[in-house]
């Protein structure tokens, strides 16, 4: 009796803590990034996204250092959340789309910048998605992003020594 009294309580907690994690790791992180995104250098996709495959996705993510959330401003109008972060070389950021439509995270000005896409491009994310980007390819200095869905939401990297 004393052994099932023992044991009782701690797999009873075992599975309460199994339940919470679970159910707290679906709340955070409720989907996962679209799967029809565009293989670009150092883009980190977390999950298990259908289909996708890449010879540059990480296998030994960095730690994440910075959030940008796509989301919508007090005006109605999405935008990035902060429009200016500040990384190193190396450090890896999380960007997460918090509005009902898809966007992207894309190096440049807008479509017509000849090297936009060319530095990093997480391809579309889904709504209540992420991706993440280790920003091992770019140099100090300050590098212009924008949505390809909507050329109109910008913002920018500026990377550090």
């Amino acid at each position: 009796m004393n052994k099932f009294l023992t044991t009782a309580p701690t797999v009873i907690l075992a599975t309460l803590l199994v339940v919470f994690v679970i159910t707290t790791s679906l709340n955070v992180f409720s989907s996962y990034a679209n799967s029809n995104w565009n293989s670009n250098i150092d883009i980190t996709f977390v999950g298990s996204p259908a289909n996708t495959s890449s010879s540059t996705t990480s296998t030994n993510p960095s730690p994440v250092v910075a959030v940008i959330t796509i989301s919508e401003g007090k005006d109605g109008k999405t935008v990035y959340i902060p429009s200016s972060t500040t990384i190193k070389v190396e450090d890896e950021i999380l960007i997460a789309n918090n509005t009902t439509s898809a966007h992207s995270f894309t190096n440049g000005d807008g479509p017509n910048d000849p090297l936009s896409g060319k530095l990093f491009n997480t391809g579309m994310i889904n709504p209540k998605s992420f991706a993440e980007y280790v920003a091992s390819n770019l140099q100090p200095g300050k590098y212009a992003y924008y949505s390809t869905s909507d050329p109109s939401v910008k913002g920018e990297i500026v990377v550090s020594k």
